[in-house]
């Protein structure tokens, strides 16, 4: 393990290098697991501003995110901390109309980073006919959905939706080996998809197993080194969420963060600040 100080240079570098002003960010993990906080957090002190983040299920990271002011829309199928509820930064940002949204169910996220890492400019959502969101448009106008002619049965139409690359990946996993291939316990959520589409993926993993993963390990997914360009060691990096095969989510936690969230103002600045100083006597 690498001492705390160089684990923190180490991830204000990467963020420094691949998070920029109006970059659009893939938020990996999902619900209260593997919610990349340490990455949020680092992205906070450093402040790149008007930021898109896309994803399933925008989580505890991209609360944080909306939180601090630094995000401008969103393209996602929902946000939601599963038992602790809404997401309330995310929502009170689409209330007051300081947040853009497209809204896209799971799937259809999916089938976005599934095309942008097969590098086509579209994918194929059959399962969204007779689904209200074909009538929505984007914010700026723009169609979200398209119908094209199936070329092997002339009379058939596919509903399909434009390929998402985002410009960088944020994701947590348990550990790494030397090579940079990153193990992952428990469900992989849209991970697997959003690190093909990526054009840069950051990673942060509780541990590195210079032993090597497919020699001392057995159980998991292994998502190979060739997508990742920066693996990070944070331990804690998904704290309060969980990392299966290192920690459970902390539910007092949890619950202090949804109850700031809630408020706002006032109250939510100072639990950040508090969060803030918390990863920083941690990392």
């Amino acid at each position: 393990m690498t001492d705390a100080t160089e684990r923190a240079r180490a991830l204000r570098r990467a963020v420094e290098a691949h998070v920029h002003d109006g970059s659009v960010v893939g938020i990996g993990g999902q619900n209260i697991s593997r919610c990349a906080t340490a990455l949020a957090l680092e992205i906070i002190r450093q402040g790149p501003r008007d930021l898109t983040l896309v994803g399933c299920n925008l989580s505890l990271h991209a609360d944080l995110l909306v939180g601090a002011g630094l995000v401008r829309r969103l393209e996602c199928g929902t946000g939601n901390l599963e038992r602790y509820g809404v997401t309330h930064r995310i929502a009170a940002g689409i209330q007051e109309r300081t947040l853009e949204i497209e809204d896209y169910d799971h799937a259809t996220m999916i089938a976005r980073f599934n095309a942008a890492g097969s590098g086509v400019p579209f994918g194929m959502v059959p399962h969204l006919e007779g689904s209200d969101l074909l009538r929505e448009t984007a914010p700026a106008g723009t169609p979200k959905f398209a119908t094209v002619r199936n070329p092997w049965r002339p009379h058939e139409d596919v509903r399909v939706a434009a390929a998402l690359a985002p410009d960088v990946a944020l994701v947590h996993g348990l550990s790494a080996d030397a090579e940079g291939n990153v193990r992952i316990l428990g469900p992989t959520s849209h991970d697997p998809e959003l690190i093909r589409a990526a054009k840069v993926v950051l990673c942060t993993v509780e541990t590195m197993d210079t032993d090597g993963l497919f020699t001392t390990e057995t159980t998991g997914t292994v998502l190979p080194a060739v997508y990742f360009d920066e693996v990070l060691e944070a331990p804690g990096g998904a704290w309060p969420t969980a990392t299966p095969g290192a920690y459970v989510h902390e539910d007092a936690a949890l619950r202090q963060y949804q109850s700031a969230a809630k408020e706002g103002g006032a109250a939510y600045r100072r639990h950040l600040d508090q969060l803030l100083a918390r990863s920083t006597a941690t990392s």
